[in-house]
């Protein structure tokens, strides 16, 4: 089970999507729960492609990668979040590269 707890600020990241523990409370109020995150991989996906389609609303519709940004350190915090986009960038690209595309 994918769990990283060592966030600096004391939350968690649970799943493939590393959905942060800030948002269980809105989950919870939908019946997500922290459990069905991490058994459940649809759930999983769903729950982040959701937000990520929200970072993408709040950061105002930019490139995508503005968005995972967003979605790793929060709309207010492009900045912070870009290493982490970049990292996904590059595992993306690399996938494309290997898969002939």
């Amino acid at each position: 089970q994918a769990v990283n707890a060592s966030n600096g600020n004391g939350s968690e990241d649970v799943c493939m999507m590393q959905i942060n523990s800030v948002h269980y409370p809105r989950l919870a109020a939908l019946g997500v729960t922290r459990e069905e995150l991490l058994a459940d991989r649809c759930v999983c996906l769903l729950v982040g492609g959701e937000i990520l389609r929200e970072m993408r609303a709040a950061t105002g519709g930019r490139d995508i990668w503005s968005a995972v940004a967003a979605y790793n350190a929060g709309p207010e915090n492009l900045d912070a979040g870009r290493p982490y986009a970049d990292q996904v960038r590059r595992v993306y690209e690399a996938i494309h590269i290997i898969q002939g595309q």
